[in-house]
């Protein structure tokens, strides 16, 4: 029966694989809020050129209403907008836009807004699709690498059973933290409207210049992109380790055990979990499964009885070692972490 070193080793490679590919994903959603920011940050600076003067805006010039021949330009954009948002099947934000363009007057701070929601609306349109293309690599790979670790672990020659894409839905559309990743970036999209809003009003009526409101405008978005980052490195975690239970299941596999990572940045919460085991039929996600909060890195290994050897470890210094398989994160901090003041 193979070491626990073995089984940690492969988990390693395993998450070290997906840590990988959730770093090129980052890539991707940051070069879309990037886009999307230049943009918004364009339709500002030519609303304030428009309407404001060399003082800013105030905002009783943003709720003057558009005379006859901006409406007219704005019945016209309008349109393309609707055209746009039907394609990110964002209902609420088409029932807003339809409402608008039945409007007989609109104001200037409304069309502004408008503007920046379907700018918006796309960014979070296009955020989805990279997280679904993101998290269906990631439920495949983490489920096909596990199961060759195991067969080869094992020595088995059996015909590995195929993940299909229902079972890969069902892991995506969970709502295991009270709402999937779909869910999450729709509010997310509600949330940043709202916020942007806020922040414009708050602008006009400070009558901050262009400088001024760009820059409020961007710490906005900084911290939607954040909130992104967060979402798809903890999303990440969920999904690779359901699909590595899901191996674990197909292989017969009875009992896991939780392994934090032994470094000095590991949560209370997974410190107190580390070692422990558990019967795979009785998993919880965020209980005894991993992720247990945003950010978690750790992982699990199968368990096997009587089985001994030794796992990665960092010293405090955070040098790779190796230490038993049996020591909990308690004992690694008693035996190494004291050391870094000597």
């Amino acid at each position: 029966m193979p070491s626990p070193e073995y089984w940690n080793k492969r988990m390693e490679e395993i998450t070290g694989a997906d840590i990988k590919r959730t770093t090129a994903t980052e890539r991707k959603i940051f070069r879309a809020y990037r886009k999307s920011k230049r943009e918004i940050e364009r339709e500002i600076t030519a609303f304030l050129a428009r309407y404001g003067s060399e003082n800013g805006m105030t905002y009783q010039q943003a709720l003057v209403y558009l005379n006859k021949n901006e409406f007219r330009q704005w019945r016209m954009d309008i349109k393309e907008y609707i055209e746009r948002i039907e394609k990110t099947g964002d209902e609420l934000l088409l029932l807003e836009l339809n409402t608008l363009s039945a409007r007989a007057r609109v104001t200037r701070m409304e069309q502004l807004m408008a503007q920046i929601n379907v700018q918006i609306a796309e960014l979070k349109q296009e955020q989805e699709e990279i997280f679904e293309e993101h998290l269906e690599e990631s439920a495949d790979d983490s489920y096909y690498q596990t199961t060759f670790a195991v067969q080869q672990g094992l020595g088995m020659a059996t015909t590995v059973a195929v993940l299909d894409k229902q079972a890969v839905q069902t892991i995506l559309e969970t709502p295991w933290s009270g709402a999937n990743y779909s869910k999450r970036i729709w509010r997310d999209r509600q949330r940043l409207t709202q916020v942007l809003e806020d922040e414009l009003t708050q602008s006009f009526q400070q009558g901050k210049d262009v400088r001024q409101t760009s820059k409020a405008v961007a710490e906005r978005m900084e911290t939607s992109y954040a909130n992104a980052v967060r979402l798809v490195r903890t999303e990440s975690s969920y999904v690779a380790n359901q699909a590595s239970m899901k191996a674990y299941e197909s292989a017969g596999i009875q009992k896991y055990q939780f392994l934090a990572t032994l470094d000095r940045k590991t949560s209370k919460t997974c410190q107190k979990m580390d070692n422990q085991v558990f019967d795979l039929a009785d998993k919880q996600i965020g209980v005894n499964c991993p992720p247990l909060h945003p950010f978690c890195r750790s992982t699990t290994i199968p368990y096997f009885e009587g089985t001994k050897g030794l796992r990665l470890a960092r010293d405090a210094k955070g040098k790779p070692i190796r230490v038993p398989a049996d020591m909990n994160y308690e004992q690694w901090k008693k035996e190494y972490l004291p050391k870094l003041a000597a």
